[in-house]
């Protein structure tokens, strides 16, 4: 299977700064990259080579994570302090790894070819 396509790794967008619901009741503060067809393309190759329903192409989201946290307080208050200066950015992208984060390990790294 070939998941290493020309144009998969170029410039995306970190277009927000989100919060959402995570394993054991805490809360992940993440950038938000911006949807695009290579992404969604990714996702797809993603779930072919992992058909787990966590990699689901139709629920899973794009994100880096900044923080973790049971406390919803804590993650916000760091949410407004970053939104005060954020700007979104571009991003050149040129590896990416699925990680299992408990425990953390690499599941595959997808490398620019």
């Amino acid at each position: 299977m070939e998941y290493r396509r020309k144009g998969i790794y170029t410039e995306k967008t970190v277009s927000s700064i989100e919060v959402m619901n995570s394993r054991e009741n805490s809360y992940v503060l993440y950038f938000k990259i911006k949807e695009n067809r290579e992404l969604q393309a990714l996702q797809k190759q993603v779930y072919d080579i992992l058909p787990v329903e966590k990699y689901n192409p139709n629920k899973f989201k794009f994100h880096i994570t900044i923080h973790v946290d049971k406390d919803y307080d804590k993650i916000i208050k760091i949410k407004k302090e970053l939104e005060q200066s954020f700007i979104p950015f571009e991003l050149i992208v040129s590896s990416i790894g699925l990680f299992e984060i408990y425990p953390a390990k690499l599941v595959e790294e997808f490398n620019r070819t």
